[in-house]
């Protein structure tokens, strides 16, 4: 990781801090304390994050990095049996998808296929040239200049 990235999660850190500590107490309890002194630790001193009390948390301008914390800090610790379940669906139908987009672009069959093709292509593109040797060239021209 370069500067910038090690930067942008550290930033990350004091969003989500910021959400924590908009949570309910029984909510936040169900967080281990060794997490919650990793993210105090980790986060910029120096960053403040400014946010609207009145605005649902989706409106808040949150980054990606800290969405994703908070999302695997939601999913392993605060949510019920009922929605890590739906969770864990919703993650693998988006790893099945992923899979399958991945083998429709590469197919191994289709890839063959397509290399097929270019070989085809490639045999009647190919056309060979025979070049008249240079000793020959110079045959050639010497017996023009004495027939004439």
């Amino acid at each position: 990781m370069n500067r910038e990235e090690i930067n942008s999660y550290k930033n990350a850190l004091v969003e989500v801090t910021a959400v924590l500590d908009c949570l309910e107490y029984d909510a936040y309890k169900k967080i281990p304390d060794d997490i919650i002194q990793a993210i105090d630790e980790n986060k910029n001193k120096d960053y403040e994050f400014y946010y609207d009390e009145d605005l649902d948390y989706g409106e808040w301008n949150l980054s990606n990095e800290a969405k994703a914390l908070l999302y695997s800090i939601y999913r392993r610790y605060i949510a019920n049996e009922d929605e890590k379940k739906y969770f864990e669906e919703k993650e693998k139908f988006e790893r099945n998808k992923l899979e399958r987009e991945k083998q429709e672009k590469y197919n191994p069959s289709e890839l063959f296929k397509k290399n097929a093709d270019n070989s085809k292509l490639m045999e009647t593109s190919l056309v060979e040239v025979k070049k008249e040797k240079w000793y020959n060239r110079i045959w050639n021209k010497i017996s023009k200049l004495l027939r004439r």
